[in-house]
Order: C-alpha cells, then sequence, then structure tokens
C-alpha cells in the first residue's frame, strides 16, 4: 500500500515588524515609510482566492494623548511574483490613492482567482505608510499595533 499525503501551502511572512516615522512635526504629514517598504510574501497552493487586510488595534497614543488611527495611512507600492517578477498590480489589488486605517478589516489585496498559484515561490505586496499631525496635537512619541491577516 502506497499513502501520499499532500499538505496546502498557506503562509505569510512580513519583512519588517516596526514602522518608524522618525520626527514628523506639528500639523505636517509625512509619506512614504519605510523608504524601502513594508513587504508581505504570501504563498498558497490551494486554488482559492485569498485576502490581505489590515487594522490598527487602537488609535495611536503617547501616555494620556492620543492621535486618531485615520491619521496613519496606508497605499499599496506594487506586487510581484518571487519566481519571475511579473507584476500583479491591477484595478482589484490596491487603492489608488492612501487609504486611512481603521480599527476593523480593510482588505488591501486581492489574489486572483486561483490564489496566484502559478507563483510558486510566493507574491509580495509591498506597502509604505504617511502620518498626518494635526495643528493642535501635543508632542510625544505615539503607537499603535497594526494587525496583518491573509485570509481565503
Amino acid at each position: 500500500m502506497i499513502v501520499q499525503c499532500a499538505w496546502a501551502v498557506f503562509t505569510f511572512t512580513i519583512n519588517d515588524h516596526f514602522i518608524d516615522f522618525g520626527q514628523v512635526n506639528i500639523g505636517e504629514s509625512k509619506f512614504g515609510v519605510p523608504a524601502d517598504n513594508l513587504r508581505l510574501t504570501c504563498r498558497s497552493d490551494r486554488g482559492q482566492q485569498w485576502l490581505l487586510q489590515i487594522k490598527g488595534n487602537d488609535d495611536l497614543s503617547s501616555g494620556s494623548f492620543t492621535l486618531p488611527i485615520k491619521n496613519l495611512q496606508y497605499f499599496g507600492t506594487y506586487a510581484n511574483s518571487i519566481d519571475d517578477g511579473f507584476s500583479l498590480l491591477d484595478e482589484r489589488s490596491f487603492p489608488k490613492d492612501t487609504t486611512s486605517l481603521q480599527l476593523s478589516d480593510r482588505t488591501f489585496y486581492r489574489s486572483d482567482r486561483s490564489g496566484d498559484s502559478v507563483v510558486t515561490g510566493g507574491t509580495v505586496v509591498y506597502l509604505q505608510f504617511g502620518l498626518t499631525i494635526p495643528d493642535t496635537q501635543p508632542a510625544g512619541t505615539y503607537g499603535t499595533n497594526l494587525i496583518f491577516t491573509m485570509t481565503e
């Protein structure tokens, strides 16, 4: 008797776990952080469309001061294949402009209907972030956590 088992591949990794805007002055915005992009590598051989979602777990805070999560924006720069570098960016993939983060899941990338299954090495999705500081915001070192989810 010969028994073969095939385990499905459904993985997701992030190249960095910390995004640092450095100093942003009150009343100003800073975009394009990190300069070399946050890279999310996704692999699936299940043949089903998958989604990448993002949300903030809370508003940004510095001691007792808060900055609304909507002041933190994200935008997709591009997506490609580890195998051969072809672009998967199209109308279904990314918002065209910056999108404010929310405290609930927001889909920012959709694979093709086959789950990008032709991409055996994985699909890499590149993101950057922007931050807007209101004129009335107290100075401080603000932080929050972002939650990424890959789901079918």
